[in-house]
C-alpha cells in the first residue's frame, strides 16, 4: 500500500460561512481542499508507484463524514468520486448542515474586522488565536464551524434522500458507545436539556426540537428507551443523531458493495478505535487481538476490496451488510459475526427528516 495524507483548512479558515463569504468567496473551502488533494492523487499517484484506478479513502469522525459528502457531490453520479473505495470510521456530522448564527459575527468581532476584506488583511497569528479561542469558548457539543449547503458541491444534509456514487465500495464502522463523551453533566432539567439540544444542533426548528424532547427521546428514565438519566439521554440522542444513523445510512445505500463492523472494546467511545487503527507506541491498545482484527480488515479491504477477519488462524471474508445488517463485531476477545444493534426506528426518523 501507498499511504497519502492530506492537509485541509479547519475552523474559520475552512468553514467560515455567511452572506459575505458566499458573495465573495467559496463556502466549505476545507472540503474543497480535500477534493483538490484527492484529484491530485488521481493525477500523480502513478509517479509514486500507485494505482489511480484503485484508491481507498479512509477517515474517522468528521473525516469519514467528509468522505460521504464527496460521494454525494455532483448528485452522487456514478464514477464522479475521486476514489474507488471508502473506509468510514464513525462518520460524524450534524443532522442539520448549518452554523450557529453567531459564528461569523463573533469571529469578525474577535479580530476587530468590520468586513471580509478587512479580515483578509489581519495577521495570520491573530486569526489563528481568535479561531482557537472561539472554539474553546463554545458550549458543550458545539463545534462552531460545520459544513453548510453551498448550492453546488454540498446541496443537502445526509439523509435517506441523498444520492451517493454507487460505484464506490464501502467498509463502514461505528463504535458501540459513540455518544459516551458527548453530554453536558450540568444538564439536570427539561429546560437545560432543551437548551443543550438547541446548542448542539444549529438551526433546529422549534417543532422538531419539541418532537425530539417529547416523543423520540422523552424524559422517561426507566431504561426502556435506552437511557436512565439526563446524561445518558444526551448520549443516546447525540450518538444516534450524529454518528450511528450515518452508519446505517452508509451501510444500506448499496448493499452489494458494503461491508461493516462494530468496534466494541470497552467503553467503545467515539474515536477510541484510532489507537487501534495505527501503531502508536505512546498509546498501546488494551487488546492486541482487537488491533490485529481491525488492521487485517482495513488492509484486506484496501488491497483486495474484501475485508477479512481471522478466527483460530483461519481467515474469513466479511459478509455483505445486506438487509439483515450483518457485521463483524470487534471486541477485546475473538471477532464474531453479529448484526447491527443500532436503533432503526429512531434512525429512520433522523434519516427521513428534511428539517424545514
Amino acid at each position: 500500500m501507498i499511504v497519502v495524507t492530506l492537509n485541509y483548512r479547519l475552523g474559520a479558515f475552512g468553514f467560515l460561512a455567511g452572506p459575505e463569504v458566499e458573495k465573495d468567496g467559496d463556502l466549505n473551502v476545507g472540503l474543497l481542499d480535500q477534493r483538490l488533494a484527492l484529484e491530485w492523487v488521481q493525477k500523480h499517484i502513478g509517479q509514486f508507484g500507485g494505482n489511480a484506478g484503485h484508491v481507498t479513502a479512509i477517515g474517522e469522525s468528521g473525516g469519514a463524514a467528509s468522505i460521504l459528502l464527496h460521494m454525494a457531490a455532483n448528485g452522487g453520479k456514478a464514477g464522479s468520486t475521486p476514489f474507488h473505495q471508502a473506509i468510514l470510521q464513525s462518520s460524524a456530522i450534524a443532522p442539520i448542515l448549518a452554523e450557529p448564527p453567531s459564528a461569523y459575527p463573533d469571529f469578525m468581532a474577535s479580530i476587530n474586522a468590520t468586513c471580509l476584506d478587512e479580515a483578509r488583511k489581519v495577521n495570520q497569528s491573530v486569526l489563528i488565536s481568535a479561531n482557537a479561542q472561539q472554539v474553546a469558548n463554545a458550549d458543550f457539543n458545539t463545534f462552531v464551524y460545520n459544513v453548510v449547503p453551498d448550492g453546488s458541491y454540498v446541496r443537502n444534509p445526509l439523509s435517506a434522500y441523498t444520492k451517493f456514487d454507487p460505484s464506490v465500495k464501502v467498509l463502514v464502522a461505528h463504535n458501540s458507545f459513540e455518544g459516551g463523551i458527548f453530554f453536558d453533566p450540568s444538564v439536570k432539567t427539561e429546560a437545560q436539556f432543551s437548551e443543550w439540544l438547541s446548542n448542539s444542533i444549529a438551526g433546529l426548528p422549534s417543532s422538531t426540537k419539541e418532537y425530539l424532547t417529547n416523543t423520540l427521546y422523552p424524559p422517561i428514565f426507566d431504561g426502556s428507551r435506552g437511557y436512565t438519566d439526563y446524561d445518558t439521554r444526551q448520549m443516546a440522542l447525540w450518538g444516534e443523531g450524529f454518528v450511528d444513523c450515518n452508519f446505517l445510512l452508509a451501510s444500506s445505500f448499496n448493499n452489494s458493495h458494503t461491508y461493516a463492523y462494530e468496534f466494541s472494546v470497552t467503553p467503545g467511545a467515539h474515536t477510541q478505535d484510532l489507537g487501534y487503527t495505527f501503531n502508536d507506541p505512546t498509546t498501546p491498545p488494551a487488546s492486541t487481538s482487537a488491533q490485529q482484527t481491525l488492521q487485517e480488515a482495513i488492509v484486506g479491504f484496501t488491497m483486495n476490496g474484501i475485508p477479512t477477519y481471522s478466527v483460530n488462524g483461519t481467515k474469513r471474508p466479511f459478509p455483505f451488510f445486506g438487509k439483515d445488517g450483518a457485521l463483524v463485531n470487534i471486541s477485546a476477545s475473538a471477532p464474531t459475526l453479529s448484526s447491527s444493534q443500532v436503533n432503526e426506528t429512531r434512525c429512520h426518523w433522523w434519516q427521513t427528516q428534511r428539517f424545514v
